[in-house]
């Protein structure tokens, strides 16, 4: 059974027999699925851009985790 692939659709409803999508035209839809697979991610803006007295870290240099947060600020405080 061949399952439609939807993305960049926004979610209206998720119900027990399905989820109601929002359509490119604006009109609600519905898709008829037993589990539904919902993804979000973005694409950092930082407020500024990096100069020599500005330094982005966290989700505004990349998406990562406390890890790479914490990683990128150690370097930025030794470069300083």
């Amino acid at each position: 059974m061949k399952r439609p692939f939807i993305w960049r659709r926004p979610v209206k409803a998720i119900r027990p027999d399905g989820v109601a999508l929002c359509g490119r035209d604006s009109k609600e839809f519905d898709v008829a699925c037993d589990s539904t697979v919902v993804s979000i991610g973005y694409v950092p803006i930082p407020l500024a851009a990096a100069s020599k007295h500005v330094h982005i870290v966290g989700d505004a240099n990349a998406v990562g985790n406390l890890r790479t947060v914490i990683w990128r600020a150690w370097d930025v405080c030794i470069k300083i």
